[in-house]
C-alpha cells in the first residue's frame, strides 16, 4: 500500500500545499518561524504534514486537536485533507472537511473516482479497513512522536490493547464478545430459569400450604355446615310449634271477636233505642219551651189587658166626675143619665177585654197542666235514659276489646307470616347449605391439585432447562477465556515474544552498542513469587538504571525508537498491506552525538525498505546525515513547504 501524496488547505497553520509523499527516500523537515523571534524552529509547522495523514485518516491529529480547532485561526473556514492512497491498482481518496464552503464538515472516500462513502460510524470503519489499522496501530508503528502511543509508559491493559489491533486480534476479541454475548445471554436465561425456579418452588410451597389449609376447611366447613343444619332443623321445629299454637290463638281470638261483635251490634240496636228517646226528650223539652213561651206571652196579654182595663175604670171615674158640671161643648149640665151611654160603651169594651183575660187565665191553667204532664213525661225519660250510660259503657268495652284483640289478631297473623316465611328462608338456606357443602371446597381442592401438579411438573421441566443452561455456560465460560487475553491470545503473544525480542534488541544493540536489554514478557512474577498473567517491558542496562524511568532521556529516547521499529516491523510481517512511508517526529532530542549517529544508521537501512521515511527535527548539523530535506517556513502566519 503506497501514500502518494496529501494536499492541504487551510489545516492548522498551511494554507495551502500539495505535498508528494511516495519515492522521497530519508527525508528531514526542518522549520524556520519568521513570525517569532524567540522560535528558531518551532512553531513553524513542521509536525502539520505528520497530523494532515493522522487527521485525514481518524479525524483527530496527535497533539489531540479535533472539530473546529484544526481550522486555521486566520481563515477560519475552508479548511480540508486530501489523501491519495494507491493499493494493488486501485486508488482510494480520503477527503476530510472542516467548516468548508460547500463541503461543510464532511468525509468523503473515493475508489478509483467512485464516491464509496458510507453513513456515519461506518466512514471510520471503512478506512481502517482499507489501510488495516485503527488510530492506535498507525499512531503506535507507523509514526514516532513523543505525543504517540508509546509502550515504555503504558499499561499491562493498554498494551494488550494495542496487540489486539496489531496482531489482529479484533478476530479473537469478536470472537469474544459473541461468547460473551451468548453467555451473558444464557446468565440472564439461567438467572430468570433460577429466579423462576425460586417462584416454582414458593408456588409449590403455597399451593401445598394452601391444599393443606383448603382441606382443614373443608373439614372445618362440613361440620360448620352440620352444626347449621342441626341448629336450622331446630328452629325450624320450634318455629313450626310456635306457628301451630299461633294458628290455634288466632282461631280462639277469631271466635272471641265474634262474639264481641255480637254484643257490639245488640249494644248498638239499644242505643239507637236510646236515640229515639233522647229525640223524644228533645222534643219535650222543646215543646215545655213553647208552654213556657206562651206562658210567658199570655201573662204579657193579660198585663196589657189588665192596663187598657184600669184604663177604662179611670175613663168611667173621669165621666163620673163630670156629672153636675157643664158641658163645655154644649154648654148643657151634665147628668147621670147623660154619661149612662158612655159609660155602657166603654163597660161593653171592658167586658170584652176581661172576657179575653178570662180566656188567656184559662189557656195558662190549662198550660201548667200540660206542663206538669210533660215535667212527668221528661223525668220518666231521664230516668230511662240512665241505663244508656251503662250499656254506652258495655259498649266502648266492647269495641276496646274488639280492638285489642283485633290488634293481637293481627300481630299474630304477621308474626305468623313472618314465621312461615323464616321457615322459608330455613328451607332455602338448608337447601343452600346441602349445596355448598358438597361444592364449597371440592372443586377449588381440584383446581389446587391440577396447579399443583402442573408447578410440580414445570419445576422439572425448568431444572432441565436450568442444567441445560448451566452446561451451556460453561463450554461459554470456557470459550470466553480461550479468546480472553490468558487464552488464544497469551499464547499468540507468547509466540510473537520471541520476535519482538529479536528485533527490539537487534535495534537497541545499534543503539546503545549492547548496554541495554529490552525484553517484553507476558507473565509477571508478584512479590510472593506468584506468576501473573501480565504484558510488561522491562529494560536491563548494565551501565545504568535496572528499570525504564531510572535511566537517562537520552537512554529512554533509544529505547523508545528501538520499540517502535520494532513494532514497525511486527506490523509489517503480519499484514499483507505493507506502508511505503514512516514518520519520526523530533527523534533526536536528547540523543548525543553517538546516539544521532546510530539512529540515522537504523533510519538510512529502513529507508532500503520503505520509499519514504519523513524526519522532523531542529537540529541543523543534521543535513549532513540526509539525502535530501525540505524546510517548512511561516511567515505572516502561515506556513509553506520549500523543496
Amino acid at each position: 500500500m503506497r501514500f502518494e501524496s496529501v494536499e492541504i488547505q487551510n489545516f492548522m497553520s498551511i494554507k495551502k500545499e500539495k505535498f508528494n509523499l511516495d519515492k522521497r527516500g530519508l527525508v528531514l523537515i526542518q522549520g524556520i518561524n519568521k513570525d517569532d523571534d524567540n522560535f528558531e524552529s518551532n512553531g513553524a509547522g513542521k509536525s502539520v504534514l505528520i497530523e494532515s495523514i493522522v487527521y485525514a485518516l481518524f479525524g483527530k491529529t496527535i497533539r489531540g486537536l479535533k472539530a473546529d480547532e484544526v481550522v486555521n485561526n486566520k481563515e477560519k473556514k475552508n479548511c480540508f485533507v486530501k489523501l491519495t492512497i494507491e493499493d494493488n491498482g486501485v486508488s482510494y481518496i480520503v477527503e476530510r472537511y472542516r467548516k468548508h464552503k460547500t463541503k461543510n464538515n464532511d468525509v468523503i472516500i473515493y475508489k478509483d473516482g467512485i464516491d464509496i462513502t458510507p453513513v456515519g460510524e461506518k466512514v471510520k470503519e471503512l478506512i481502517q479497513e482499507i489501510i488495516q489499522m485503527d488510530y492506535l496501530t498507525f499512531t503506535s508503528s507507523i509514526l514516532y512522536t513523543a505525543r504517540s502511543f508509546t509502550f515504555t509508559s503504558t499499561t499491562d491493559k493498554e498494551m494488550k490493547s494495542a496487540f489486539d489491533t496489531m496482531l489482529g486480534f479484533d478476530l479473537w476479541n469478536k470472537c469474544q464478545e459473541i461468547a460473551k454475548f451468548h453467555r451473558n445471554k444464557i446468565d440472564t436465561e439461567l438467572n430468570k430459569a433460577l429466579y423462576r425456579q425460586e417462584n416454582i418452588e414458593s408456588t409449590i410451597k403455597n399451593l401445598e400450604s394452601e391444599l393443606e389449609i383448603l382441606n382443614k376447611r373443608e373439614k372445618e366447613y362440613k361440620e360448620n355446615v352440620k352444626n347449621k343444619m342441626n341448629f336450622l332443623k331446630k328452629e325450624q321445629k320450634n318455629l313450626q310449634d310456635t306457628i301451630a299454637k299461633q294458628e290455634y290463638s288466632c282461631k280462639s281470638l277469631v271466635k272471641n271477636l265474634q262474639k264481641l261483635q255480637e254484643s257490639k251490634e245488640i249494644y248498638k240496636k239499644e242505643l239507637d233505642g236510646f236515640t229515639e228517646l233522647k229525640n223524644d226528650l228533645e222534643e219535650l223539652k222543646l215543646e215545655t219551651r213553647g208552654i213556657d213561651h206562651k206562658i210567658e206571652q199570655w201573662n204579657s196579654n193579660i198585663k196589657n189587658i189588665d192596663k187598657k182595663i184600669k184604663d177604662f175604670n179611670t175613663k168611667i171615674q173621669d165621666k163620673m166626675v163630670l156629672i153636675g158640671s157643664i158641658c163645655p161643648v154644649c154648654g148643657a149640665m151634665v147628668t147621670k143619665k147623660n154619661l149612662e151611654g158612655v159609660i155602657e160603651e166603654i163597660n161593653k169594651e171592658k167586658g170584652i177585654l176581661e172576657l179575653e183575660r178570662k180566656n188567656y187565665e184559662n189557656n195558662i191553667s190549662e198550660a201548667i197542666n200540660n206542663k206538669e204532664q210533660l215535667k212527668e213525661l221528661y223525668e220518666k225519660c231521664l230516668e230511662n235514659i240512665k241505663e244508656e250510660k251503662e250499656i254506652k259503657e258495655n259498649l266502648d268495652d266492647c269495641m276496646d276489646e274488639i280492638t285489642k284483640l283485633t290488634g293481637k289478631l293481627e300481630s299474630l297473623k304477621t308474626k305468623i307470616t313472618m314465621n312461615k316465611k323464616r321457615c322459608e328462608e330455613i328451607n332455602k338456606n338448608m337447601q343452600e347449605l346441602k349445596d355448598e357443602a358438597e361444592d364449597a371446597y371440592g372443586d377449588l381442592i381440584l383446581k389446587t391439585k391440577k396447579e399443583l401438579g402442573k408447578a410440580k411438573l414445570s419445576l422439572g421441566n425448568n431444572e432441565k432447562t436450568i442444567n441445560k443452561l448451566k452446561e451451556d455456560k460453561l463450554k461459554y465460560d470456557y470459550w470466553v477465556d480461550s479468546f480472553g487475553n490468558s487464552g488464544i491470545k497469551s499464547y499468540l503473544l507468547d509466540s510473537v515474544t520471541p520476535f519482538l525480542n529479536e528485533r527490539v534488541n537487534f535495534y537497541i544493540q545499534k543503539l546503545t552498542s549492547g548496554s541495554i536489554e529490552v525484553q517484553f514478557n507476558t507473565q509477571q512474577r508478584l512479590a510472593n513469587g506468584e506468576l501473573r498473567e501480565r504484558f510488561n517491558l522491562s529494560v536491563l542496562n548494565v551501565k545504568g538504571g535496572e528499570q525504564y524511568k531510572s535511566n537517562s532521556g537520552g537512554e529512554q529516547k533509544r529505547v523508545d525508537i528501538a520499540v517502535n521499529m520494532a513494532l514497525q516491523d511486527l506490523v509489517a510481517s503480519r499484514s499483507n498491506k505493507k506502508l511505503n512511508i514512516a514518520f519520526y517526529d523530533e527523534v533526536f532530542d536528547a540523543l548525543d552525538d553517538k546516539g544521532i549517529e546510530s539512529v540515522v544508521e537504523l533510519l538510512q537501512e529502513q529507508a532500503q525498505e520503505k520509499s519514504s521515511i519523513f524526519v522532523t527535527s531542529h537540529n541543523d548539523t543534521l543535513k549532513s546525515f540526509f539525502e535530501n530535506s525540505i524546510t517548512v517556513i511561516k511567515s505572516n502566519g502561515f506556513s509553506f513547504i520549500q523543496e
